[in-house]
């Protein structure tokens, strides 16, 4: 028979009542009756109140939950967005120090970023023939001589994630590997320089595509050209990506940022 609330109520305080008159010793069996009673109207509370957090927790998540939606970066470039009212709504997520590869790292709408502060050195530096490295790509990448017959230590950039498969296959040993890993990408001052003009061997470090008017152009040219420069450039703007992330978070720990409110 299904009880009302407060039918339940008056029932609990009736057995309650009635265990409290009862002598442990000369009524047992109804003292064990009883106690029986209450665990059942326990056991129905119990199903009840279980329905009714689902139907709560249910209830907060679609609540809370941010619409999702699609806004353009650029024209005909549209991007998944969650939809809130105000900065103080944004959730507050970490950058992440990934031990395995020395890299810091975070992952957003389903793109890992991930890389570390390197030094800037000046385009004069390179001309006057002063020691750089790690500022260019090895266009050899897993195939470079110098990394797999360990001869001398390649003074281009190797990505940690791609040595990762040498070190998989024993190709390179892990001695090899912890030397690579801790060699930070390093920059030219011109790898922030914008130009329009096709790729060449004066502009490879500068960046060929990000202009909001023509990006979707630009973007459509690369899907044509599928080539290894443009694989090159791409990484470059990644990285440098990260760089620039991780001076604003010095920037922020070092009180220089405008905070918002959290």
């Amino acid at each position: 028979m299904d009880l009302t609330l407060n039918q339940l109520i008056q029932k609990v305080n009736k057995i309650h009542s009635e265990i409290n008159k009862l002598d442990a010793d000369s009524n047992r069996d109804r003292l064990n009756t009883c106690i029986y009673d209450l665990q059942n109207l326990e056991r129905q509370i119990g199903v009840v109140y279980m329905k009714v957090s689902n139907i709560l927790a249910n209830k907060n998540n679609i609540i809370k939950q941010e619409i999702v939606s699609c806004k353009n970066v650029a024209h005909d470039i549209p991007i998944n967005v969650k939809i809130v009212n105000d900065v103080s709504e944004i959730p507050n997520n970490p950058i992440y120090w990934v031990s395995n590869i020395n890299q810091f790292a975070f992952h957003i709408n389903g793109v890992i970023m991930r890389g570390n502060i390197g030094n800037i050195y000046n385009q004069r530096h390179i001309k006057k023939n002063i020691h750089v490295n790690q500022t260019i790509i090895c266009k050899q990448h897993n195939k470079c001589k110098n990394l797999i017959y360990e001869k001398n230590i390649c003074k281009f950039y190797h990505d940690p994630v791609e040595l990762l498969e040498l070190l998989g296959t024993g190709q390179i040993t892990d001695e090899t590997f912890k030397i690579y890993k801790n060699r930070n990408r390093n920059f030219i001052n011109t790898s922030w320089l914008y130009t329009d003009l096709p790729c060449n061997k004066k502009n490879t470090m500068m960046r060929h595509f990000g202009s909001k008017n023509v990006l979707n152009h630009e973007f459509d040219l690369m899907k044509i050209d599928n080539s290894k420069i443009n694989e090159n450039i791409i990484d470059n703007y990644k990285q440098q990506t990260m760089h620039d992330i991780l001076v604003i978070m010095g920037l922020n720990q070092c009180d220089l940022l405008k905070k918002y409110p959290e």
